[in-house]
């Protein structure tokens, strides 16, 4: 049976095409909302929205400011507001600190921060006229909240982000929106994979995870999902400038 958690809420969602993007739509198409979807990869994008019966979906490129202010009005125009927005794109670069190139460190500032922030910015511009405000929720990192060696653009744009949301938050209070972040920790997707220079495994994934995470294993991306919905709800109307790790007890060691 599907709930009506989110009936007619108007949800954007960047980063859509898998993984955590991908949870994040179908537990909101499941709670009743109408999705309008944004990301890189047009085929599985095009999938995640057939499958969540998304009324909207886009590749518009998202690191250019116009882009993100241009799908913002396009999707409030079409589906007649913003309600809720999730911050979700997002790209991971290695390197140490003295071998970082500008072009590495400028295109991950693009897609982790400026790519959230003019989003943001004309949601909020758009929620500030709607009787029934509206909720932002950014996708930051365990790594914005910790250091990692070979990972200083990484973290560097996800405590970003993360001071980003709680300023924002202050910025909007007075209105009635409230906006919060999310860090997950490793999370069963391909992106940790990633992560690391020598090829990896799932199996070395997983093994990884018994070994460095308290609660023994990779998130779920479902689980990620449901603490956005969360933030999202009403059941957290008195939250806001927050930031919510999921990351298996990671941060508390």
């Amino acid at each position: 049976m599907v709930r009506v958690q989110f009936q007619e809420k108007i949800v954007l969602l960047t980063g859509a095409s898998g993984g955590i993007g991908k949870a994040i739509a179908e537990s909101f198409a499941a709670e009743g909302a109408r999705l309008a979807l944004v990301g890189r990869n047009s085929l599985r994008t095009e999938e995640t929205a057939s499958a969540t019966g998304a009324e909207y979906f886009s590749t518009i490129d998202i690191t250019k400011p116009e882009n993100c202010r241009e799908l913002v009005r396009d999707v409030a125009f079409r589906l007649g507001s913003v309600d809720v927005l999730v911050n979700n794109a997002g790209g991971i670069a290695r390197g140490n600190t003295a071998e970082v190139t500008e072009k590495e460190w400028f295109e991950l500032f693009d897609i982790n921060v400026h790519a959230p922030f003019f989003l943001s910015q004309e949601a909020i511009r758009i929620m500030q006229n709607q009787q029934n405000k509206g909720v932002i929720v950014n996708i930051s990192s365990v790594l914005g909240l910790r250091g990692k060696k070979e990972h200083i653009i990484y973290c560097t744009t996800k405590g970003a982000l993360i001071q980003m949301t709680r300023s924002m938050a202050l910025d909007c209070a007075e209105q009635g929106i409230r906006i919060n972040a999310v860090c997950p920790g490793t999370t069963d997707t391909p992106m940790p994979l990633s992560k690391h220079k020598a090829p990896m495994t799932h199996e070395l994934l997983l093994e990884n995870s018994v070994r460095m995470i308290p609660l023994k294993r990779p998130a779920d991306p479902v689980e990620i999902a449901k603490t956005v919905l969360f933030l999202a709800s009403d059941s957290a109307s008195y939250i806001t400038g927050t930031t919510l790790s999921v990351d298996g007890g990671v941060s508390a060691g």
